[in-house]
């Protein structure tokens, strides 16, 4: 089984060694292939967006996040465009540094098409049939899930 993730951005500066070492520590962890694909510079999505979001936000100011999270989530198109706001107030980490070896040893597969937008964290061992706990301190997520071979993959929280 293996989980797609759609992301923005791409490139090879080092804060991109970071996101691929804790994206193989992460399939290590769950046992699961992720396969990323990062949309290219220009991104169809954003530029359908962005000019809605500056619409929805013209005139106010921005007094809170939560003023923000509101305008932004009120804003809609005639065609059904409808936006869901999170707010992540995570502090994250400054001035890490991926691990000396992992650029000559990185273990992440390259497409050959568009290899540095489009690419494969493989696990080193694939799960068995039964229940799991991981816990991905770096990421502060813990998951419980069950993996069943007919079904796939069952979260569970």
């Amino acid at each position: 089984m293996t989980q797609l993730i759609l992301c923005d951005g791409g490139g090879n500066r080092s804060h991109h060694f970071i996101f691929k070492e804790d994206l193989h520590k992460t399939a290590n962890a769950l046992g699961l292939e992720i396969r990323i694909a990062h949309y290219p510079p220009y991104n169809p999505i954003e530029h359908r967006f962005f000019p809605h979001v500056t619409r929805a936000c013209e005139g106010v100011v921005f007094d809170s996040v939560e003023t923000v999270k509101i305008l932004i989530s009120r804003t809609t198109t005639s065609k059904g465009l409808t936006i869901i706001v999170n707010i992540l107030d995570k502090i994250y980490e400054t001035g890490r540094k991926y691990a000396h070896d992992f650029k000559e040893r990185m273990p992440i597969v390259f497409d050959k098409h568009l290899p540095k937008w489009n690419y494969r964290a493989i696990p080193q061992k694939k799960l068995i049939s039964g229940s799991y706990f991981v816990h991905v301190p770096q990421h502060k997520l813990s998951v419980i899930f069950t993996v069943k071979r007919s079904t796939g993959l069952l979260w569970k929280k």
